[in-house]
């Protein structure tokens, strides 16, 4: 039975997910040995060192999920500031059969708080969080992008206190049909448009999310899974995470093998940025 008020009386959904071949996943309980391991010049995290927290009490029921395709720089920076934060909480990092070197990195940083997981091909991101939020145990899910780097600690405490009943906590946004979000600054009808919590730092009730239409690969994931919690009348808080966490805008769209994309003759303000690409 569903935990979600909305939901407890409702009958469980007959709910098609992804389906992903993977490697076998890497974590405390599956050790791994590497041949040909190749060495990765560590980046440099600046971390005030009495900011970084040994153990963080109370988040026990998060697991955390990124995924990473090509994105090699940006995946290292996301890891490595969310672990000065919060050393001990669950991660999955889970890579789309990256070839710029990011794949033998993430490899190394299975341990006991740090499960791996290794696609044999590139599937979307959508469905790589959906595999993820399948396989959690914990009652939330925490996803954040490749792209964000975390600048303090708190983020998921914050989240965790505010969610309550409602769905999904995060950066809200309107929304067209193919996930592009409207100018709010401008008058618009809701009904034709869905509020959207942007999947780059974000919490979900797991149970919850697994009663709705799953994420899928497009540009803005999770738009057909907010358009289903919409129309069932789900309740979605608006936070954005803006003094926690900085969002490379669209770095993992834009980004390919360390280079932005050709063709891009001039660059882009923050409103193109946020506009004219899905979020």
């Amino acid at each position: 039975m569903h935990s979600h008020p909305i939901l407890a009386n409702q009958p469980e959904p007959k709910r098609k997910h992804h389906v992903l071949y993977t490697d076998e996943s890497i974590g405390k309980e599956a050790p791994i040995e590497i041949e040909h391991e190749k060495e990765v010049e560590p980046t440099t995290i600046n971390v005030e060192e009495d900011s970084v927290i040994e153990d963080i009490p109370g988040l026990e029921d998060i697991t955390a999920v990124v995924v990473n395709f090509q994105t090699e720089h940006l995946i290292k920076q996301a890891v490595e500031t969310f672990r000065a934060y919060y050393p001990t909480v669950q991660l999955v990092i889970v890579d789309n059969h990256s070839t710029d070197g990011s794949r033998e990195w993430i490899r190394e940083q299975a341990d006991e708080n740090t499960r791996i997981v290794l696609n044999w091909f590139n599937n979307g991101h959508g469905p790589a969080l959906d595999r993820e939020f399948n396989r959690a145990k914990t009652k939330f899910v925490f996803s954040f992008d490749s792209d964000v780097i975390f600048l303090r600690g708190g983020v998921l405490e914050e989240m965790q206190e505010r969610i309550e009943d409602a769905y999904a906590i995060g950066w809200l946004r309107w929304v067209n049909l193919d996930g592009v979000a409207v100018d709010e600054k401008r008058a618009f009808n809701k009904d034709s448009y869905c509020p959207y919590i942007h999947p780059y730092c974000a919490l979900y009730h797991r149970d919850t999310y697994l009663s709705l239409t799953p994420f899928v690969n497009k540009g803005a994931p999770a738009v057909d899974n907010m358009r289903d919690a919409k129309k069932r009348g789900l309740e979605l808080v608006s936070f954005k995470p803006t003094s926690y966490v900085k969002h490379l805008i669209a770095g993992t769209r834009r980004m390919w093998q360390g280079h932005w994309f050709p063709g891009e003759k001039k660059p882009m303000s923050q409103w193109e940025k946020d506009s004219s690409y899905p979020i």
